[in-house]
């Protein structure tokens, strides 16, 4: 996870900058990557003006360019894969699939929703960076075996899709909230202040699982609040309980939905910081990992079996 980008920074744009670590070795490849971080660096330079008018409609051309351009980009890293055999296509085109289908259209959205504002200009460049610096030093580079990619397993779809339909009727019939699904393989990319909860399972066999929820403040107002029937601005002890009992009893439901033949059962659970969340996805990432936005903010799950 990385802060939010000030695009005012003179030294941020010296970060977007091209460097040769991001070569992966394929001409056309990196030669898209070099225009995509070109593109990025000519709208930040020319948001740094101020003009929130001309930035309103500078934005608005580059979130098309940038759709149309990651299709193309996209289906030609993909026919690179499958022509050298890469043995990690179909979840690197997984990938692909989720920034085009999923998170590129949520941001887009949220930049509608507050009419291309500074701060969703920022989150939309903050996160697209983010994901495409991060996807080129991992990703990219395990096509041609520079390092390993850190989603070894394509993660099951159907997971994904329980998890999603789970968390959708949740906030609609308890919060009132509708959940748009962000990011369907969250990767840590940037989250503002939250709560992070971790919960441990053992199974028959003791097999290990844990479940993270995590959730920004705003959200976990809004959920604490419901629960208790009224407002809440604050987690005070009976408001963090309530929420904390939601969440233990959601990933119960998780646990015996992913992996039901464990009959695991909770062992313990723990507050953790927001680096513990982002050491997750240092050297492999988790069995399923999905984050939605409602209106409040952002909540995610990861979901694991520890080996």
């Amino acid at each position: 996870m990385t802060d939010m980008v000030d695009f005012n920074s003179p030294d941020f744009l010296d970060e977007l900058s091209w460097k040769s670590e991001y070569d992966i070795g394929d001409e056309l490849i990196d030669s898209s990557h070099r225009r995509l971080f070109a593109v990025l660096r000519r709208v930040l330079m020319i948001l740094q003006d101020g003009d929130s008018a001309r930035n309103r409609n500078i934005c608005r051309d580059a979130v098309k360019f940038l759709e149309a351009y990651t299709v193309k980009h996209f289906a030609e890293e993909e026919g690179f894969q499958r022509k050298i055999g890469y043995g990690g296509y179909k979840m690197h085109k997984a990938l692909h699939d989720n920034l085009r289908e999923v998170t590129l259209p949520s941001l887009k959205i949220e930049l509608e929703n507050n009419d291309y504002s500074n701060e969703s200009i920022e989150a939309f460049i903050s996160i697209f960076i983010g994901w495409l610096t991060g996807h080129i030093m991992v990703e990219d580079k395990a096509i041609t075996g520079k390092v390993s990619s850190r989603w070894p397993n394509y993660s099951n779809e159907d997971d994904i899709d329980n998890l999603n339909k789970e968390v959708h009727e949740l906030m609609a019939h308890v919060f009132r909230r509708k959940a748009r699904l962000a990011n369907r393989h969250y990767a840590g990319e940037n989250l503002t202040k939250g709560i992070f909860y971790c919960m441990n399972f053992v199974g028959e066999d003791d097999s290990h699982y844990e479940v993270t929820f995590f959730a920004e403040e705003p959200v976990i107002f809004l959920m604490a609040g419901g629960l208790l029937g009224k407002e809440v601005f604050k987690l005070e002890k009976n408001a963090f309980m309530s929420y904390l009992q939601m969440v233990q009893s959601m990933s119960i439901r998780i646990v015996h939905m992913m992996y039901p033949v464990s009959n695991a059962v909770l062992k313990g659970a723990k507050k953790e910081t927001e680096e513990s969340l982002r050491m997750k996805f240092k050297d492999g990432y988790p069995d399923v990992s999905v984050m939605w936005r409602v209106p409040e903010g952002r909540i995610g799950i990861c979901v694991e079996k520890i080996d």
